[in-house]
């Protein structure tokens, strides 16, 4: 655990996956990690296939790959509390701190508000 101070949040970003699809996509995709850039206020989902680690840490490289090719560089990532030990070990790969939501506790992850986002959008 540890405290966020006002410099992290300059470059905080956010990852969260909402729940299966009920239609699966014609390449075989299922579900969707939604990252959120706090400071860019940008929005990026990415199509995976499955919940498998492997598949979730190539959808975090594949965004967070895109933000460094733009010249940015987080501090922090803020992720829901269903992860796996591999993902934990990418993000640590690429040195960035991380903090996971509490169960039941959504408020902390802004990539809620991304997927709220996405879907108002959808609908309108």
């Amino acid at each position: 655990m540890f405290i966020i101070g006002d410099d992290d949040l300059k470059n905080l970003i956010a990852m969260d996956m909402p729940g299966r699809y009920p239609v699966t996509s014609a390449r075989g995709h299922k579900h969707i990690m939604v990252f959120y850039d706090y400071n860019l206020n940008y929005i990026n989902a990415v199509p995976i296939k499955s919940r498998k680690s492997s598949e979730l840490v190539q959808a975090f490289t594949v965004c967070y790959d895109e933000l460094k090719k733009k010249g940015f560089k987080t501090r922090v990532l803020r992720l829901d509390n269903e992860i796996s030990r591999v993902l934990i070990t990418a993000i640590e790969s690429e040195g960035l701190k991380y903090q996971i939501a509490s169960p039941d506790d959504h408020s902390l992850n802004d990539a809620e508000r991304g997927i709220q986002m996405i879907s108002f959008t959808n609908n309108e």
